[in-house]
């Protein structure tokens, strides 16, 4: 999903965790529409100095990186003074944790500056990344590709009040270049180059709602980019606190504290009733409570996860529905009705929305992009898909997800060392949910080590892995234990299989052809989910020239959507119709 102004999924679904609620968008959108990245308040490490050079001419060479008349403005997390008392849990003004508040504030500034008109904006789940948080400014920018940098600081002050510094600072100034030649002590933070603009004052908790159009316009102005997205409307201030406390709590990884964030978001659309982020963070905590241990996903028969799923897609498509008549250009309607026209194999309507979106957004929101490129992915349009995905890491260089969905491309194109140095920039980007692709790496450099530990993580990523894991495994690597690791998946209970995609990767990695194309043709009459992204691994080409596949790709809307938009890089159409598939 489009990240807005939080980059990570405060709980993200495992891959697979179950084919009813992983649909590939509804996985993404669903698990981070509204609560953002963990919160995680702590006293950021000093800037000790330039970009490391490796890294930065290795974005240089595979992002193609040449000049950008684009301003690039990298924004990093806001200093949360006087914190180390009682860090981000404390309560602060108006009942917010300081550290909260912060990074809250910090994340809606991203997604305003996003909206404000011809820039490209790195949010501050990017650069608290490991590799940029210690740079100084010429480093940081160096690494992005960005020219100027927003930092600054909140503290608590009295009762409900705070004081505030933004700064946006000219990464390109001799200043800052001079402080990035001379590397700072490690315990001493590099001099910060003179500012181009400063915001300094103490305000109300609940007015920092109106700070980032504030400061939008300011830099807007200030760099010549225009002012040309609409403010939205304020909500009450006493909702906009319980929204910011329900955002907190939503980010904890307790299942109590994530009702309490339902309650709490209740009052605020109770007071403001088409609240859009409450709205999206209604129908987020719904999707994540029910994926949860004692969720309907995890209860109940195969029948009871079915209809809780239809009733999470009914919610999707109504509110998608709702946002899109009331503004044609809500990106989070978009995203809702590509969900719900992905879940249903609609392909042409769901990349029709993904269009509609990259035309909107193509040149401030990498995320729109990584959803278009998975899309893409997923479809059989890999080069396509390449393209997107490398556009996105263009946009934010330490978007850890698009080097994953580019190393996915280059992986199905049979590109072994982009698939390789791609999937490495995504875990040095902090990238930690890629153990399939890993695993498949290792498989293919004859690495039994390296596979059995990925693999092992892989099988064990959803609810209640059982004990098939280990057997597989030894089974991928050594045809001799193959019947035992047989005989463990056919022992599988059902749901475990049914978590899994019917095991149909699995299978193909043991050899099981005729097994793996039965479990497509089973799943391919189902809501459409992530496993579709793994039909284009060369490690499923004879699942793909299997005598089932045809049939798959016709229940699936897969055939329908290559007849009218073309063929995918890996298929072509035969003189009978049929589609052939390598």
């Amino acid at each position: 999903m489009i990240r807005d102004a939080s980059s990570a999924p405060a709980t993200a679904l495992p891959r697979r965790r179950h084919w009813a609620l992983a649909a590939l968008l509804g996985a993404f959108a669903l698990a981070a529409v509204m609560v953002g990245a963990w919160l995680v308040i702590a006293p950021r490490p000093a800037a000790t100095g330039a970009a490391p050079a490796d890294l930065a001419g290795v974005l240089d060479r595979r992002l193609q990186r040449g000049h950008d008349a684009t301003p690039g403005i990298a924004l990093r997390d806001l200093v949360v003074e006087g914190a180390a008392g009682g860090g981000a849990s404390s309560a602060g003004a108006g009942g917010i944790a300081p550290g909260a508040l912060a990074e809250s504030l910090c994340d809606a500034l991203g997604s305003r500056l996003a909206r404000a008109g011809n820039v490209r904006v790195v949010p501050c789940a990017a650069t608290r990344a490991a590799v940029a948080a210690a740079l100084d400014d010429a480093g940081l920018a160096r690494l992005l590709g960005a020219r100027y940098v927003l930092a600054g600081s909140l503290r608590a002050t009295q009762g409900d009040l705070v004081h505030l510094r933004l700064e946006l600072r000219d990464a390109a100034s001799p200043a800052a270049r001079r402080g990035s030649q001379a590397p700072a002590p490690t315990t001493q933070a590099a001099p910060a180059p003179p500012a181009a603009w400063v915001l300094d004052e103490e305000l109300r908790a609940a007015q920092v709602q109106a700070l980032p159009g504030r400061v939008a316009q300011a830099v807007g102005r200030l760099l010549g980019t225009g002012e040309a997205a609409p403010e939205e409307t304020a909500i009450p201030e006493q909702a906009y606190l319980d929204f910011l406390r329900a955002a907190q709590l939503a980010r904890r990884p307790t299942v109590a504290d994530k009702r309490e964030a339902y309650r709490l978001n209740e009052q605020v659309l109770a007071a403001a009733p088409d609240y859009e982020p409450a709205l999206y963070m209604r129908l987020g905590l719904t999707s994540v409570l029910s994926a949860s241990a004692t969720g309907p996903a995890n209860q109940g028969s195969r029948e009871e996860v079915e209809a809780s799923h239809r009733r999470l897609n009914e919610q999707i498509r109504a509110l998608g529905q709702r946002l899109v008549a009331r503004d044609p250009a809500s990106w989070r309607g978009r995203i809702l009705l590509l969900n719900d026209a992905f879940a249903h194999a609609r392909w042409a309507e769901a990349l029709e929305h993904a269009g509609a979106l990259t035309s909107r957004h193509t040149a401030r929101h990498p995320g729109v992009l990584r959803i278009a490129a998975r899309l893409h992915l997923s479809a059989g349009y890999l080069r396509q898909a390449k393209a997107l995905a490398l556009d996105a890491a263009r946009l934010n260089a330490l978007d850890a997800e698009a080097y994953e969905v580019l190393a996915l491309a280059h992986a199905a194109l049979g590109e072994a060392d982009d698939f390789a140095e791609t999937l490495a920039l995504a875990r040095q980007m902090g990238h930690r949910r890629i153990e399939l692709a890993e695993a498949l790496l290792a498989l293919r450099r004859g690495d039994a080590a390296g596979f059995e530990a990925a693999a092992g993580a892989f099988a064990g990523s959803t609810a209640k892995p059982g004990s098939w894991a280990t057997p597989w495994v030894r089974g991928v690597l050594d045809p001799a234990a193959r019947p035992a690791a047989v005989s463990a998946l056919l022992a599988m209970d059902d749901n475990e299989r049914a978590m899994r995609a019917e095991l149909l990767l699995e299978w193909a990695l043991l050899g099981e052809t005729g097994r793996a194309a039965a479990s497509l043709r089973a799943i391919s009459a189902r809501p459409i989910a992530r496993w579709v992204e793994d039909l284009w691994w060369p490690e499923l080409a004879g699942v793909r020239r299997h005598a089932g596949f045809a049939d798959a790709a016709e229940r699936s809307g897969l055939a329908a959507l290559w007849a009218t938009r073309g063929a995918p890089d890996l298929c072509e159409r035969q003189a009978g119709g049929a589609w052939a598939c390598r």
